[in-house]
């Protein structure tokens, strides 16, 4: 609330809210609503709501799972049943058309669904989870698309969002989509600035790879560590004081993106690995060897991850992409960390190094 008020006129907010269970449908009228009740007990707040430029997700049915039982039913007394998914999105569209909140307060509804066949989430026991901590479903690809659509919302500027019409405007965008498939790109995501997406997330995956495979954090190893001292052999010493504890928040932190190998030696795919496989046989920006999984990780290439050729790292005289990247790539002068990127700490200076590193070697014109 106190943030919002410092924002004064530039104020924003964005839902994230599904149409399909009841939770989500019911709050995206009800959350201007309270946030305009909240200004009005606070003394500490003079936030005036009719600023406020109010953007959400409609996003429908694109999970399924098994419906409870009788007595799950009788138990819980209120509880989502996926049977009824389809039913309660067009329920929900048709009461935001009509309903005076949405109408009026806010300025874009992104329309977001999955034309394929829904996902069942059910994990095989025998009470359906259908909400709350315990409903852990995989990542799914909409999902990010939801992120996208608030990332457009914070993007545009104020001549799109004061513009005249006093209605909500609905907005989507149509995916390539042939033989029951999707072909996602970058810009499918970001539309103009995809090329600078396909970027940054492909620079995420290639790190993600000599963390985790090359340095074998995913098999209990010290990955961030490992780079370090790749990093010492070719004199580079400015990141010594990264701490250990941090090198290994670090190391955790791309087996959440990318996997990991559980102590069982089974393969635990993260997030980026979840999306996806959500996309099915369709495409995903990147090339299928990209994404490796148990024995045939051994053999991923951290520098050919995308689609296009001319994305390639270039290769050492032993035709070893990465051990070109450590011993030219990163001692380049422009791989230093800028002023622009606005990093301070030891770890930030780090990462922007690689990052940068890594831009040089994906050869994006951004």
């Amino acid at each position: 609330m106190n943030l919002l008020a410092q924002a004064g006129s530039e104020a924003r907010v964005f839902v994230f809210g599904s149409v399909f269970g009841g939770t989500g449908a019911s709050s995206i009228p009800v959350i201007p609503t309270a946030l305009k009740e909240a200004v009005s007990i606070s003394s500490q707040n003079t936030l005036d709501l009719s600023k406020v430029k109010f953007g959400s997700t409609l996003l429908t049915e694109y999970f399924t799972f098994t419906a409870p039982d009788d007595n799950q039913k009788s138990k819980e007394r209120v509880i989502a049943d996926a049977n009824n998914f389809a039913m309660n999105s067009q329920a929900a569209l048709q009461f935001y058309q009509d309903d005076p909140t949405v109408k009026s307060v806010y300025k874009k509804l992104y329309h977001i669904g999955w034309p394929l066949q829904s996902i069942n989430v059910s994990d095989g026991s025998t009470t359906t989870i259908t909400g709350g901590a315990e409903q852990k479903n995989a990542c799914h690809v909409v999902e990010l698309m939801c992120a996208c659509a608030a990332y457009d919302f914070f993007s545009l500027d104020n001549n799109a969002l004061d513009g005249t019409t006093k209605e909500a405007e609905y907005l989507y965008r149509a995916i390539p989509f042939s033989g029951n498939t999707f072909d996602f790109t970058g810009q499918d995501f970001v539309g103009t600035k995809g090329e600078v997406f396909m970027n940054k997330l492909g620079a995420m995956l290639s790190l993600s790879h000599i963390i985790l495979t090359k340095h074998q954090a995913a098999y209990g190893m010290a990955g961030i560590k490992g780079l370090l001292s790749r990093f010492k052999e070719q004199k580079i010493d400015a990141y010594d004081s990264l701490t250990d504890q941090q090198a290994k928040e670090l190391d955790e932190y791309f087996k959440r993106f990318a996997y990991d190998i559980n102590r069982a030696g089974r393969f635990v795919p993260g997030w980026i690995y979840q999306i996806r496989n959500s996309v099915g046989s369709g495409g995903f920006m990147f090339r299928p060897e990209a994404f490796p999984d148990g024995a045939s990780l051994k053999n991923v290439d951290p520098g050919n991850i995308f689609i296009d050729e001319k994305h390639k790292w270039d290769n050492s005289f032993f035709g070893n992409r990465y051990d070109n990247f450590i011993s030219k790539t990163v001692s380049d002068s422009r791989c230093l960390p800028k002023t622009k990127q606005k990093v301070n700490t030891v770890k930030e200076k780090f990462l922007a190094h690689i990052y940068n590193g890594i831009t040089i070697a994906q050869k994006f014109n951004i």
